[in-house]
């Protein structure tokens, strides 16, 4: 006998280890092994918990799903409060699913091994916020920081780690900038790793204005007046007021550029503060709009913003399996993913961080 609080463990793993690798309950009655001959309603009341799998016919979906069976059993915190971030065209309800099931897992696997080797988060940053002005508390955070005006953050995804914010690079085919939740205690952010530089340095700064009003507690995470404050937050972390004016002082698209490259942000988005603050007026910014449809920029920017990309996971698994601080039999047992996958996961990194997604190192 199975009792239920095993079989909802095990009948969710099932669903999510197949989701993740994007199969149909009839593709997997097809590809098990011969001796298994399973049907999709049989595989699909797996996944309802309405019946379990034997052992043996554990261990073939756990080959097929290419999962430790170990990790079919074993409990996890669920990925809630789930916002997709700049989510484009059309996607189905299935395949944000899956691309959430894929950021669980891999969230999952971040944790445990993280825990294994006693390395958590460096939570050091003590930030009081005063006032409720998106502005002015960017504005507090950089004085807090010990950065001046003319300084740039130069690593928006360790300054949230600071914080305690975990994220994660998953890969999808949506178009999406990526998403933003809550995984056990811990506001989580996953990025999709074709989001360029700058918008993904603007989406964590973003999800940071959202963690430190402490929106995604109240249920925020989609509400207008929270969307604003954490995009004027973000917006003046990474460039502050007196930047933004010299970058606009005159109508150079050479030193928006410039400015682009000091502080990683998009032109659009400084395009889109500047008109809203009155900093151009329409003639300016008609102006600015006609260069930048000409030369196709606003479909794909121009300007060069240094990887800022969330990594620290696959670090980890350099420093377990590179090092040989663990084995990797343990180190899969650990993730829930093979050898394979893991080592796929670090040349992943390394294409990411080297801003070369997709292309062959």
């Amino acid at each position: 006998m199975v009792d239920s609080a095993v079989s909802t463990i095990l009948a969710e793993r099932l669903r999510g280890a197949r989701a993740s690798v994007g199969f149909s309950t009839r593709r997997v009655a097809d590809e098990l092994p011969g001796e298994f001959a399973l049907s999709h309603a049989t595989i699909a009341n797996y996944e309802r918990g309405k019946t379990h799998p034997s052992m043996e016919v554990l261990a073939a979906l756990a080959m097929l799903y290419g999962r430790p069976v170990d990790w079919f059993l074993e409990s996890a915190p669920p990925l809630e409060g789930v916002v997709f971030r700049n989510l484009g065209g059309k996607s189905s309800e299935t395949d944000l699913n899956q691309f959430s099931t894929s950021v669980h897992q891999w969230l999952e696997a971040y944790v445990k091994l993280e825990r294994r080797l006693e390395s958590p988060l460096n939570r050091d940053v003590t930030f009081r916020v005063r006032g409720n002005s998106g502005a002015g508390v960017a504005m507090s955070l950089r004085k807090h920081l010990e950065l001046t005006e003319q300084n740039a953050v130069s690593s928006v995804i360790a300054l949230t780690e600071r914080f305690g914010m975990r994220s994660i690079e998953v890969p999808t085919s949506l178009s999406v900038d990526g998403l933003a939740g809550r995984f056990g205690d811990e506001f989580v952010v996953a990025l999709n790793p074709l989001t360029s530089n700058g918008r993904a340095r603007m989406l964590v700064a973003h999800e940071l204005g959202h963690f430190i009003f402490k929106h995604h507690e109240q249920g925020l995470l989609e509400d207008q007046e929270a969307e604003d404050k954490a995009y004027e937050f973000a917006s003046h972390l990474l460039l502050p007021s007196s930047m933004l004016q010299r970058a606009f002082e005159s109508r150079s698209l050479m030193q928006l550029l410039a400015f682009k490259q000091t502080f990683g942000v998009p032109l659009s988005s400084m395009m889109f503060r500047a008109k809203r603050s009155g900093l151009i007026d329409k003639t300016a910014s008609k102006w600015l709009a006609s260069q930048f449809s000409k030369r196709g920029w606003m479909k794909k920017e121009p300007g060069v913003v240094v990887p800022d990309r969330a990594t620290r996971f696959e670090r980890l698994i350099e420093t377990a399996a590179f090092d040989q601080r663990i084995r990797w039999a343990e180190l899969e047992s650990i993730t829930g993913f093979n050898q394979e996958q893991l080592e796929e996961r670090r040349e992943f990194a390394l294409r990411v961080c080297l801003g070369r997604y997709g292309e062959e190192l």
